[in-house]
């Protein structure tokens, strides 16, 4: 997979290009300037996607939905997915409608970023995997917004395989303190053991 991405940003295009890349299946061609994206599509039309820097109030790099449009429509259509600072559905349904296939967001985990990106890089994209996206995001901020800290700290302990007497030297706590937090855990996540919980975990990408 090749992917184009265009931010002013060189951090966030150096942190992007080192999520994508981290197993080496992903091609990733970064710029700061949305003239010089414009050439690389012109000279190189292999892109599987192309991401764009965006904010909520409007976009950092692409200045204007014009560039959007002409982005998208460059050499037979390209495959646009903006980058914006949060999640708004408001937004979405604008770029989409200025020629974006969809969107994702800062407040995302490195790795539900990343297989968002695969998926609408795919060129069997379903016309609902955007909604797909969304939702399972949402749900999993719902259920890690409901977490405590310590909750937190627990279920980042299970996944690690570590018991409850090895989680309770770690922090600093006692035995029945670490039951009493992984009761709570469980609740919240509604499952019934440490090995559902870790397995939620692993499956929504949270560690």
């Amino acid at each position: 997979m090749r992917l184009l991405f265009v931010h002013e940003s060189r951090l966030t295009r150096d942190a992007i290009a080192m999520i994508m890349g981290v197993n080496g299946t992903v091609d990733v061609i970064t710029t700061g300037h949305p003239n010089e994206a414009y050439s690389l599509i012109q000279k190189d039309n292999s892109f599987d996607l192309v991401l764009l820097g965006c904010t909520s109030s409007g976009f950092s790099v692409v200045n204007d939905f014009a560039n959007l449009r002409k982005i998208s429509n460059m050499s037979g259509g390209q495959r646009v997915v903006v980058l914006l600072e949060k999640s708004s559905d408001a937004l979405l349904k604008r770029v989409q409608a200025h020629g974006a296939i969809g969107s994702v967001s800062y407040e995302m985990s490195s790795a539900i970023l990343y297989r968002s990106l695969i998926d609408m890089a795919s060129e069997e994209l379903e016309p609902n995997i955007q909604k797909g996206v969304n939702d399972t995001f949402s749900l999993v901020r719902t259920r890690l917004n409901m977490l405590t800290t310590r909750e937190i700290e627990m279920l980042e302990g299970l996944c690690l395989g570590q018991s409850n007497k090895v989680i309770a030297s770690r922090l600093s706590i006692s035995v029945p303190t670490v039951k009493f937090h992984m009761k709570s855990l469980y609740r919240k996540l509604e499952v019934k053991n440490r090995t559902q919980a870790a397995l939620y975990a692993f499956e929504s990408c949270l560690f």
